[in-house]
């Protein structure tokens, strides 16, 4: 995508610890066809290539007394485009990022020729607020720089997501390690990820 030279800052292709610094570098979610991946270290980079089909990255926007504030990136397989995927990633990112404690995201360099982000974020609710003039010189505008635009959402927790029933069963499967009964494995492995990100002190569940 770096390559492309149309969607992102970079010149140059990243190294792959420069790479996992910045899309690794707090939460990232990866979208798979099928179930939960066994063993994606034994898969070739063919198979790898038709298994995935998009990644996002949440972190924080900002440091300190902005650190609330949050911002992502969409990556779509670029073999499976024009499917819908980019839609589901992002709904998929609006349901974590408030479970991950922030309550606005902002999404800036959202160049004025990447019609099909634009129309993405739009269509997820997302807020122009800004532009930034003669801010890139991309690989398809050759010498002439492009403007680029400034996105903002409000988030909040999804109505199904904010049940006493899902944090009881956090808080007993910190306490106890026990999952619900009639728990399926799809389950238990969500029950799992949102542990990890709640603690208990003196018996109260804290996010």
């Amino acid at each position: 995508e770096i390559l492309r030279g149309d969607s992102l800052p970079f010149f140059d292709k990243l190294s792959t610890e420069e790479f996992q610094n910045y899309w690794f570098g707090q939460f990232t979610a990866i979208m798979c066809i099928g179930d939960e991946p066994e063993s994606i270290e034994d898969l070739t980079i063919n198979e790898w290539a038709k298994r995935c089909l998009g990644s996002y990255f949440i972190k924080s926007a900002y440091p300190g007394r902005c650190s609330h504030i949050c911002t992502t990136n969409f990556l779509v397989n670029a073999g499976i485009r024009h499917r819908g995927i980019g839609f589901y990633i992002c709904e998929c990112f609006l349901r974590w990022a408030p479970i991950l404690g922030y309550s606005r995201c902002i999404i800036d360099l959202v160049f004025e020729s990447n019609i099909g982000m634009k129309r993405l974020l739009e269509k997820c609710g997302f807020n122009k607020v800004g532009k930034i003039s003669s801010c890139a010189m991309l690989k398809s505008s050759k010498d002439i720089l492009i403007n680029s635009f400034i996105f903002t959402k409000e988030l909040t927790i999804f109505e199904d997501d904010n049940n006493s029933s899902k944090h009881a069963n956090i808080l007993t499967f910190l306490l106890s390690g026990q999952y619900p009964e009639n728990s399926n494995k799809d389950d238990r492995s969500r029950l799992r990820a949102l542990a990890y990100h709640y603690e208990v002190i003196n018996s109260k569940l804290y996010l």
